[in-house]
């Protein structure tokens, strides 16, 4: 792309998709965890992982970093892979 506000338009927009997915796969997680393996739940993290893998080729085609995910896997302060902490 040759233009810089077009860039910074596709990486602000790419970089939010990629942090609504990691919100959502972690609320889905919490879910599980809160209430065990339950419908419709249970189907909905799959496609949450499937979105932000999705996300990546995006981000490394365009040379915008991929950010860590800041949404903790547990109530223990773990982070998911590749997270801080």
């Amino acid at each position: 792309m040759s233009n810089t506000t077009e860039q910074e338009r596709l990486a602000a927009a790419l970089t939010e998709a990629l942090q609504d997915e990691y919100q959502a796969r972690a609320t889905y997680r919490q879910i599980l965890r809160r209430f065990g393996q339950v419908q419709p739940f249970i189907n909905i993290l799959n496609p949450e992982e499937r979105h932000i893998r999705a996300l990546y080729p995006l981000l490394l085609r365009y040379q915008i970093p991929i950010l860590a995910d800041p949404w903790p896997i547990c109530g223990c302060g773990h982070r998911d892979r590749g997270g801080r902490g």
